[in-house]
């Protein structure tokens, strides 16, 4: 089983970490051949304790509950840290601009970030290792950008959280349905929460700062607010990262606005293609269809 190669992206290593209570996944995940980008481990030591410490001051608990949660956090992280890579081996071996050459490669239009070093990586394990890459990303528009290179390049596939807890499902006889499902509600819960949250803080800011002043002086942005608004309410996702793209580029304009959106980046992710479902929408039908649409494992071939 560990020839199954897969590429972990920040976004589906953080929500490993936040949805599981124990080591249940990574004992798992053991079995199979992980990598993760240099950069991208990066990316989840910045980002993994920015939702448990936003929840945390939410709640107002006290310190040595959260310092118990980041020890636990940590420890986790140890795992993930011995799967990355070092990126200075793959430029040794093919040029100082190598991601630059990807980034042209596959006409990427945004800055180097995590998503397109990962797509590096994939194209530097399918020729120099030959292996068939499956790379995890709950970034939504990234799968969007890069899963025509892959699939013409033949490099392998770019999936989901939620692929990759049906994989760790269909390879183990002892993954119940039960603690896929958990997992899976689990996951939901993970961006549902933050969907809320940040509807949330909006309307606050909405409450509190959006008056006739601020209609009259920025009212494209009063009305780009009011349908971000309107639509987390309503769970449309579709092309919702154009929003913070939007106050980012205004966010001299509206400071205050933009550190509210800031925080909530994995909201962005969720959905940019109209012709497929958003994440939640993924997670809730396959939630559903558990035991009524039965995922085969080795042992079921064999009644």
């Amino acid at each position: 089983m560990d020839s199954i190669c897969c590429l972990l992206d920040a976004c589906t290593v953080i929500n490993l970490i936040h949805i599981e209570e124990d080591d249940f996944l990574l004992k798992k995940l053991k079995k199979l051949d992980i990598h993760i980008n240099d950069l991208v481990f990066t990316e989840i030591k910045n980002n993994v304790y920015v939702k448990p410490r936003r929840d945390f001051d939410n709640k107002y608990v006290d310190k040595r509950e959260w310092t118990e949660t980041k020890k636990t956090i940590e420890q986790k992280l140890t795992f993930y840290r011995g799967k990355k890579n070092d990126n200075q081996d793959i430029l040794n071996d093919f040029g100082n601009d190598y991601f630059e050459k990807v980034k042209d490669l596959t006409n990427y239009k945004k800055r180097l970030n995590g998503e397109l070093y990962s797509t590096g990586h994939a194209l530097y394990l399918s020729r120099n290792d030959y292996k068939n890459v499956s790379f995890y990303t709950d970034d939504y528009p990234a799968k969007d950008d890069f899963s025509d290179f892959f699939q013409y390049q033949q490099i392998g596939q770019i999936k989901d959280s939620v692929d990759l807890l049906i994989l760790l499902y269909r390879l183990d006889e002892n993954f119940t349905d039960l603690q896929l499902k958990k997992l899976l509600n689990n996951l939901y819960s993970e961006y549902v929460t933050d969907v809320i949250f940040l509807k949330k803080k909006l309307q606050n800011f909405v409450n509190k700062k959006v008056d006739a002043e601020f209609i009259r002086s920025k009212k494209e942005i009063a009305l780009k607010l009011s349908e971000l608004i309107r639509r987390l309410d309503n769970l449309e996702f579709e092309k919702i990262k154009e929003f913070y793209f939007y106050f980012a580029t205004n966010k001299v304009r509206c400071k205050d606005l933009y550190e509210i959106i800031q925080k909530y980046t994995s909201v962005f992710e969720l959905n940019n293609d109209s012709n497929s479902d958003s994440l939640l929408s993924k997670i809730k039908k396959v939630s559903y269809n558990i035991g009524k649409i039965k995922i085969l494992k080795l042992e079921d071939l064999m009644v």
